[in-house]
């Protein structure tokens, strides 16, 4: 019976892994959206978003119904009725640049997903069968194998402590007391959207359209990612008190730190994911200082 459930855990992992894989794998194709040329247009809104664990990213909607992402910079230079747009950048562009990034992730996923399934069940004839082929062709796989590691496990790990540095630069602005305001947000619109996630159940978004004043009187809007937790608890009052960033407005926290909040995130799908990466990352790095050192001892 332990057996059985060992195999059902790690066989479920497998799963997870080959999920993660294929978001990789489709997000450079999501981002592959065009803009017009002569899309110019005043703006009639600009507004941050904000989820649970990054920074802010920023937006403007227009007067013909588009809407652009801008950067930080732009984001405090453009104003309400200033009048932009892009020449035609297709984001195939973006689109390549996000491939050579997730494409050699989403394989080194694969890898470790196909060495969970195939040391969990050895028996199966599928395994057999790759296994037989590994053997009648080991000197190139080996090759292969050997140039693909020293590629992508690197790329896997460096891409990894970049999110892991963007995750801690925003948990150390929410925690440093220095440089913020507290205010009442108001709350201009609540929304729960429960997306389906294949292999994985339901995966529950919490979005809260706050608008706020500063401490000089300026008016932002902000599309905050919120906890289930926090969303229950403000869902149905006008305002909710907020801290921001007196040099950045934009970069927003939800004033709250009580253990029920923070149980609410980690119980998140998004964070089970992030702990998933976390332990690939320890695994990976252990396996390689065991390595260098029996190198060394040899």
């Amino acid at each position: 019976m332990l057996d059985w459930f060992k195999k059902a855990a790690w066989f479920s992992l497998a799963i997870l892994l080959v999920f993660l894989a294929i978001v990789c794998l489709f997000v450079p194709f999501n981002s592959m959206t065009e803009t017009d040329i002569d899309a110019e247009s005043p703006i009639i809104q600009k507004y941050s978003t904000k989820g649970l664990y990054m920074g802010p990213s920023y937006h403007v909607k227009m007067l013909n119904g588009d809407g652009y992402d801008v950067s930080k910079k732009e984001m405090y230079q453009l104003q309400i009725g200033d009048t932009y747009g892009t020449q035609k950048n297709s984001s195939i562009k973006n689109a390549i640049k996000l491939g050579v990034i997730l494409y050699p992730v989403s394989l080194f996923i694969l890898w470790v997903a196909w060495l969970i399934f195939s040391g969990t069940f050895p028996e199966l004839k599928l395994v057999q069968w790759v296994y037989k082929k590994e053997e009648a062709h080991e000197g190139k796989l080996k090759y292969i194998k050997e140039i693909a590691i020293k590629i992508i496990i690197p790329l896997f790990v460096v891409i990894s402590m970049i999110i892991f540095a963007l995750i801690g630069k925003n948990v150390f602005y929410k925690i440093y007391p220095v440089g913020k305001e507290e205010v009442m947000a108001e709350i201009v619109d609540v929304e729960q959207e429960n997306k389906i996630v294949p292999n994985a159940g339901v995966r529950e978004i919490n979005t809260f359209a706050l608008q706020f004043e500063d401490h000089t009187g300026t008016t932002y809007e902000t599309e905050k990612d919120v906890s289930s937790f926090t969303y229950d608890l403000y869902r149905n009052e006008q305002y909710i008190p907020i801290t921001y960033r007196t040099n950045h407005p934009y970069d927003i926290f939800i004033h709250s730190n009580t253990f029920r909040e923070i149980l609410s995130v980690l119980m998140r799908l998004d964070s089970f994911a992030l702990f998933l990466v976390i332990y690939l990352n320890y695994y990976t790095i252990k396996t390689f200082i065991k390595k260098r050192r029996d190198r060394y001892i040899r």
